[in-house]
């Protein structure tokens, strides 16, 4: 129910103090994770990294929104914990399409071969197994060097801020299929 004794501050307080919560959750689940990887299979699962860097991605974007709200636009912004969070969580998601399409090899750094090659997207490395895929596979996946997981981590923390950029490369992949 609206509080309309609330006012653009205090609704914007409690929108940037909800988000902050949140990461703080989403942060605190990530690193359980990371320590169970760590101590299960021995490799740090770039995902987990990717998707919390796509949900900060999104805080930022949806917290410098907030200047341009209306009185009214903070106040409805407030009064739904669900529309406040929603942008956060779709940032990480995007994020983690976007993870798919690097290792995917569908966007491709400067080895070349994907839908679209630039430098300034990762290479990652593969493991070496003809077999059926596992999930061990999958983890084992992982960006080639120090310099190619900071551009995932880059290219994971815009996809949460601009959520175009992954929804543009998959339009430009419809059309080319």
């Amino acid at each position: 129910m609206p509080d309309p004794t609330r006012g653009r501050d205090e609704s914007i307080a409690l929108i940037i103090k909800r988000i902050s919560c949140f990461l703080v959750a989403i942060l605190g689940c990530i690193g359980i994770f990371v320590v169970v990887g760590l101590i299960f299979s021995k490799q740090l699962w770039a995902l987990f990294f990717c998707f919390f860097l796509g949900n900060a991605g999104g805080a930022i974007g949806i917290i410098r929104r907030l200047r341009t709200l209306s009185d009214s636009g903070a106040q409805r912004l407030a009064d739904s914990t669900f529309s406040t969070l929603l942008p956060v969580l779709y940032g990480g998601v995007m994020a983690s399409i976007g993870y798919v399409l690097f290792f995917s090899r569908i966007l491709t750094g400067d080895s070349g071969g994907g839908l679209f090659t630039s430098n300034l997207f990762p290479n990652f490395l593969y493991p070496d197994s003809s077999a059926s895929l596992s999930v061990s596979d999958v983890i084992q996946i992982r960006p080639k060097t120090v310099q190619d997981f900071g551009k995932l981590l880059v290219w994971s923390f815009l996809s949460g801020f601009s959520e175009r950029f992954v929804e543009n490369v998959l339009v430009a992949l419809e059309k080319k299929s």
